[in-house]
């Protein structure tokens, strides 16, 4: 009986399997951390270096400021105020008024101007309005 036992098992072990069970090779498993990260099973382990965070600055595109029709309205002020000091007795530009307006309100372009200052924009712009009709400009 025994024989027979042993002759089996040597049969199978030639036919390329074996009466015990195969050893399994685990499951993988990961271990991470603040720096680094372990990968891997019962044979091999990966270390890998953690990637630093990055962190992202989003900036909302309307930002409080003007929208493009409160520009468009700043921007036919100023042609408004350059047509106007056409008719007194000294011509400005342009350059020259959008410059007065962006060193009054210490901006470096009317598209940067807060929307919460629109309003004392269009009063100034008024004012030179006014100022460019007497010939002050």
């Amino acid at each position: 009986m025994e024989e027979d036992g042993k002759a089996q098992r040597l049969r199978t072990a030639l036919r390329g399997g074996s009466a015990q069970k195969k050893k399994s090779m685990g499951k993988a498993i990961s271990i991470s951390g603040s720096e680094t990260i372990a990968i891997g099973n019962n044979n091999n382990i990966f270390v890998f270096k953690a990637p630093s965070l990055i962190q992202k600055t989003i900036i909302d595109p309307t930002g409080g400021e003007l929208t493009p029709s409160q520009k468009q309205h700043i921007s036919r002020l100023v042609d408004g105020v350059v047509g106007a000091s056409h008719e007194g007795s000294a011509p400005t530009t342009h350059q020259a008024i959008w410059k007065r307006f962006q060193r009054n309100f210490k901006i470096n372009t009317y598209h940067a101007l807060p929307a919460n200052q629109y309003d004392r924009a269009l009063k100034y712009l008024k004012m030179l309005y006014g100022r460019a009709k007497k010939g002050e400009l």
